[in-house]
């Protein structure tokens, strides 16, 4: 659960990979995404409802050029997930539980064991075929 001020929550940015589309040729578009992350300090994590992507999909009805183009504004991205960031830790925007959405909790950290992360790795370990 969210709650206290914002000093007792560490900010970071995490990118991860999302799926745009399909090109001319059928195949997945896979780009890069930008998430805002707080940590508390017992590990639990909370996203940003926001997301900041780095692609931007756009239809071209020129007969000559793709259906499709996936335009890279990964730049653009990482700025605007930047500033908000900044927003969120020089105190200019408040944190609020509408806002953010519990995620997996930090590796390792007290919330990792109190929510079984520590057990779900050492069941995956044991059933795993790579041995």
């Amino acid at each position: 659960m969210l709650s206290g001020p914002i000093s007792n929550y560490s900010f970071g940015i995490a990118c991860n990979l999302h799926e745009y589309g399909k090109t001319e040729d059928g195949e997945t578009y896979i780009g890069e995404m930008y998430l805002l992350i707080i940590t508390d300090s017992s590990g639990n994590r909370f996203a940003y409802h926001e997301v900041f992507h780095g692609c931007s999909p756009t239809s071209v009805d020129d007969p000559g050029a793709p259906s499709i183009w996936f335009e890279d504004v990964r730049e653009e991205a990482r700025r605007a997930a930047q500033t908000t960031l900044n927003d969120f830790k020089n105190g200019g925007r408040e944190i609020t539980p509408e806002e953010w959405t519990p995620v997996s909790p930090e590796y390792g950290s007290q919330a990792y064991s109190d929510h079984g992360g520590e057990q779900d790795l050492i069941d995956f370990e044991r059933n795993s075929s790579l041995r």
